[in-house]
């Protein structure tokens, strides 16, 4: 492995990007040999064949909808009414 091919550079881009990837963008911003680092992608429940958790229960005129994702439709923070 030489310095000036690339490889350390890229192994440290792969390496900052996995380990702060959450952080990348959103509170920082972390620049290498002049170029931006790009926040690694954590595929979570990210899936068109799974649909998100929810359950309903209704007494009378309440009823109660639960949702495990605040992405699921008509959801606001977790609980929807």
């Amino acid at each position: 492995m030489r310095l000036n091919d690339g490889t350390i550079a890229q192994r440290l881009r792969s390496t900052i990007s996995q380990t702060y990837g959450l952080f990348i963008g959103r509170y920082v911003q972390i620049v290498l040999n002049g170029l931006a680092v790009q926040p690694f992608q954590i595929p979570i429940g990210g899936s068109s064949e799974v649909n998100p958790g929810h359950d309903e229960y209704q007494e009378g005129d309440v009823r109660v909808r639960l949702f495990a994702s605040l992405a699921a439709k008509g959801a606001q923070q977790g609980v929807a009414f």
